[in-house]
């Protein structure tokens, strides 16, 4: 997060503000335990890569070796490639994009 911030400090990336694709989020939960009230900031550490609107990998693991082959940290992530295509345009050139990925991203951003 600490790199974000020196990133947000910053001007444009390629003309595109880093709050567009860069986002935190956090969960707090709250109870009482003996008669205290006591919370906990839950923090959901997982990631979206859309690419293409074809194909997207969503969970834990962060896009490096270190995670995605499996032998050493334990995260979980889900690797859509999508099979039902339908029309799009993409730098102003019309494409085939995948049903589910593209309508994904296009709800999230």
């Amino acid at each position: 997060m600490c790199r974000f911030l020196d990133l947000h400090n910053t001007n444009e990336f390629n003309g595109v503000p880093p709050h567009n694709y860069v986002s935190f989020f956090g969960m707090r939960g709250h109870d009482v335990l003996m008669g205290l009230l006591v919370t906990e900031i839950i923090y959901v550490h997982s990631k979206l890569m859309i690419i293409d609107d074809r194909m997207a990998i969503c969970g834990s693991a962060n896009i490096n070796d270190r995670s995605l082959l499996g032998q050493r940290d334990s995260e979980f992530c889900v690797v859509i490639n999508d099979r039902e295509e339908e029309d799009g345009v993409f730098n102003r050139q019309k494409v085939r994009v995948g049903k589910f990925c593209g309508s994904w991203r296009r709800r999230l951003f």
